[in-house]
């Protein structure tokens, strides 16, 4: 009888683990990951839905300070080297719409943000 009760709390405790690990899942999904290298975006096409809250997760693998603009949606974010910034972005308008590093357009550091 104890190793049937055993059992039957490990179940339970695992059945639980894989429902929080599920709730996690949904949350990520949500997150879009992006690293700003020395000179690049990637990705350098970021897809997003309107009306949806979505956290962008900014992280500068590079040695030069980075930003992370977007203009159109009133996104600018300074990223310094090794360091991560989460920013949530609720963007309303469908369309696509430019990224830049403002430090480092001129060397190819673009993007865009595609609303859908």
């Amino acid at each position: 009888m104890k190793i049937v009760f055993v059992t039957i709390i490990a179940f339970i405790l695992i059945t639980q683990g894989a429902m929080h690990s599920l709730a996690e899942s949904a949350t990520q999904n949500n997150e879009i990951i992006v690293e700003l290298k020395d000179d690049t975006f990637n990705p350098d096409e970021i897809t997003l839905q309107s009306d949806e809250t979505t956290i962008l997760v900014l992280q500068n693998k590079g040695v030069k300070d980075h930003t992370f603009t977007v203009r159109d949606l009133a996104i600018d974010v300074e990223v310094l080297p090794g360091q991560e910034e989460r920013i949530s972005v609720s963007p309303e308008q469908v369309g696509t719409y430019e990224l830049i590093c403002r430090y480092h357009m001129q060397e190819g550091m673009v993007g865009q943000v595609v609303v859908e």
